[in-house]
């Protein structure tokens, strides 16, 4: 446990590093997550960061599509809890998107169908979430590239459906590789106690605290379930 906190510090630097356990610690005392939330553009015109030709990439919809190969590594890296949950996400109807560097698994990015709160008139969205880099292959921009797969192909599969993704706001490398993927920012959730406030970008976090806590006064949390 103490090796992963250092290799934690020296990825992340003192600056982060602080920010990151501090951030951390404050807020999961309070129970809450503060989350900045992205969605893929309409249009996306810059297409300079294109990947290099070893790099690829696919979207899996079944357990038993998924390579042995890949299941060792995940095996290898997690152990029987991480592909037990891979065989769980699958049998609830989620997909996977991996990326590959010459045949060997780099990332991995989970898609579902997701609550609409982040769309104006209320229809379903997709929602990247669950995603990983795996240590061997970290530094490379492979979960910037993998993002950047899931949003082009579920927007042209789906143009009706936005394309979503969060992070939390403590998480630096993860909202710079969301936004070197070509996500933009359009708001942040805040949970606290099972209820979500999210805030669109130009309505400022002040009115997300007051609506919290004027929900909160009001008797209108719930339990979070674990």
């Amino acid at each position: 446990m103490f090796e992963k906190h250092v290799a934690r510090l020296r990825a992340l630097g003192l600056k982060d590093s602080l920010r990151y356990y501090l951030g951390t610690a404050g807020i999961e005392r309070l129970g809450m997550l503060v989350l900045r939330s992205y969605r893929w553009p309409s249009s996306l015109r810059d297409d300079s960061d294109a990947p290099p030709a070893e790099l690829t990439f696919e979207i899996v919809s079944r357990y038993e599509d998924m390579a042995p190969r890949d299941l060792e590594v995940l095996h290898d890296y997690g152990g029987d809890a991480l592909t037990r949950s891979f065989s769980d996400s699958f049998e609830r109807g989620w997909r996977c998107a991996l990326s590959h560097d010459k045949g060997e698994l780099t990332s991995v990015a989970w898609i579902l169908r997701s609550s609409p709160y982040q769309a104006e008139d209320g229809r379903r969205a997709w929602m990247v979430q669950s995603c990983f880099t795996l240590p061997a292959h970290r530094g490379r921009k492979h979960y910037a590239r993998l993002l950047r797969f899931v949003g082009k192909s579920l927007a042209t599969q789906t143009p009706d459906m936005p394309v979503q993704v969060e992070s939390a706001v403590w998480n630096t490398a993860s909202m710079r590789g969301i936004e070197r993927a070509g996500f933009r920012p359009v708001g942040t959730r805040f949970e606290f106690r099972g209820t979500n406030v999210f805030v669109p970008n130009d309505d400022g976090h002040s009115i997300a605290w007051a609506t919290l806590l004027r929900q909160i006064s009001d008797g209108r949390t719930r339990p979070q379930r674990r």
